[in-house]
């Protein structure tokens, strides 16, 4: 496990609870749970949200450093300041934004500066 938590530890999420097996992070709002060994066949996959992050950037260097490609940032009306897709270690599809494009729009965003 603690490649998993490595990995979301570079993408920004901090830890909040952990035990024998199981780790609690929490990221923007949202907690979430990363565990230990495999998933046996019938449980349900744990949803891991859309991740936030101050610093694009910054959060892809630190992938990298992990050996996490974490491939072509993109941009949309949704995520002005850019979006990652990237697998973590156990193979769960991570989606990782900058914080800018989190809930309001820019206009919005300069209002409240």
């Amino acid at each position: 496990m603690s490649g998993a938590l490595d990995f979301y530890l570079a993408a920004g999420c901090d830890v909040v609870g952990a035990a024998d097996g199981w780790v609690r992070l929490r990221n923007a709002g949202n907690t979430f749970i990363v565990a230990r060994g495999p998933v046996l066949p019938g449980t349900p996959v744990p949803e891991i949200p859309e991740l936030v992050t101050a610093d694009l950037a910054e959060t892809c260097g630190r992938l990298k450093a992990l050996g996490v490609e974490p491939g072509t940032v993109t941009r949309s009306p949704e995520a002005p300041g850019g979006r990652i897709s990237v697998r973590d270690p156990e193979r769960h599809t991570v989606v990782v934004r900058q914080a800018d494009a989190v809930g309001l729009p820019a206009a919005s965003r300069r209002a409240m500066s």
